[in-house]
């Protein structure tokens, strides 16, 4: 061979090394690996709690009308909707609140949260998640602000005797563009405290270990998702397949608010409840399939299959159920991950996701 055949042959050789070296080194494509340094987001967070407990009576009324004065409905939802105190009469007003505070359980409960309002870190890293959401999808609409209040359990459990709801204690004002949060919700998973009278009367046992503080960040985001960006649509087909989806889209949305946050907390599960998700999904699947269930869109099989509860119903085996609550969720999570995993590219990012149908997603799913 001449000199010049070598010499080709040497610069064949080493475009091949280039070509191997750079798919060998080059970084995958991340959907979550996002640069939010210079994005703007007007956000506040505001300790309603504080303002109405370290009030008189004079500074409760012009707290009141302050509220009033910007036609803000949160203060009156607090009060009057959670609470059950009539902020128009000035006098019940003033008397229930200071009374409201002054009952011992209640300080119990200001005592287990009182670290939550103060916690600069837990506001920086919220805010970073709705940036976060705010790079992958701009056009959106973003909370405004955050309230911290004790609802007392949203329905005054311990003053009314009226029985409690679910742990998650983050809800949106879409009105208001605000998200309140019920600090009593996240005592920081403090059991004994929980188990004492009366509390042990309206918090079921199944839901102790979710009031936990780790939590509430990402129920604030994950409340907001829910209502913006993936709510319930008046004209969509509601069934089981569709509902997983939908859920499934907010939890990955979730995760690449909080891409560092680990799988069983984005689902709210502890690691145990995960691991068997996981190894029971093709299991789940097959269930779902050969008992006709994508397709239901019964009250009952979808309360079934995306409700809190102890665990989730008719999955029994050898006489024992021991799923997680909300497997249809868990469902949905697998889809969507699935679903990017073979189509997430710089031509397909996370806004895309939002308008891909029920039927891409889970066409494409082999559990």
């Amino acid at each position: 061979m001449t000199r010049k055949t070598w010499i080709w042959i040497g610069i064949g050789i080493l475009l091949s090394i280039a070509v191997l070296l750079y798919f060998i080194l080059r970084k995958p494509f991340d959907p979550f690996d996002v640069d939010i340094s210079d994005v703007e987001l007007e956000l506040s967070f505001v300790d309603l709690n504080k303002e109405l407990k370290s009030s008189d009576s004079l500074q409760l009324l012009k707290l009141r009308d302050e509220y009033k004065k910007n036609n803000s409905e949160i203060l009156e939802f607090v009060m009057a909707g959670c609470l059950g105190i009539d902020v128009d009469v000035d006098s019940i007003y003033a008397r229930k609140t200071k009374e409201f505070y002054s009952y011992k359980d209640i300080q119990q409960i200001e005592q287990g949260t009182q670290n939550i309002t103060t916690d600069e870190k837990l506001k920086g890293e919220i805010t970073d998640a709705f940036k976060r959401l705010k790079i992958h999808h701009p056009s959106e609409e973003f909370p405004r602000k955050i309230i911290f209040a004790n609802t007392c359990f949203c329905v005054n459990a311990i003053v009314n005797n009226q029985p409690t709801d679910i742990p998650i204690g983050a809800f949106v004002i879409p009105k208001e563009k605000s998200i309140i949060v019920q600090e009593e919700k996240y005592i920081g998973g403090n059991l004994s405290l929980l188990q004492m009278p009366p509390l042990n009367q309206f918090v079921h046992n199944w839901t102790t270990n979710g009031y936990k503080k780790e939590y509430l960040k990402r129920d604030v985001v994950e409340a907001w998702l829910e209502q913006f960006f993936f709510p319930v649509k008046k004209d969509e087909q509601a069934d089981v397949i569709h509902e997983a989806v939908r859920y499934g889209k907010i939890l990955y949305f979730l995760h690449a608010a909080f891409p560092n946050m680990a799988e069983e907390q984005i689902l709210r599960y502890d690691k145990s409840k995960l691991d068997w998700s996981h190894n029971q999904e093709k299991a789940i699947w097959s269930f779902l399939v050969e008992n006709e269930l994508l397709f239901q869109s019964s009250e009952k099989t979808i309360m079934n299959l995306f409700s809190e509860g102890p665990f989730t119903p008719n999955l029994e085996k050898d006489g024992k159920n021991e799923s997680p609550d909300r497997i249809g969720k868990f469902i949905g999570f697998r889809m969507v991950q699935e679903f990017m995993k073979e189509n997430a590219s710089e031509d397909f990012k996370l806004d895309k996701l939002m308008s891909a149908s029920a039927e891409q997603i889970y066409k494409s799913y082999k559990p």
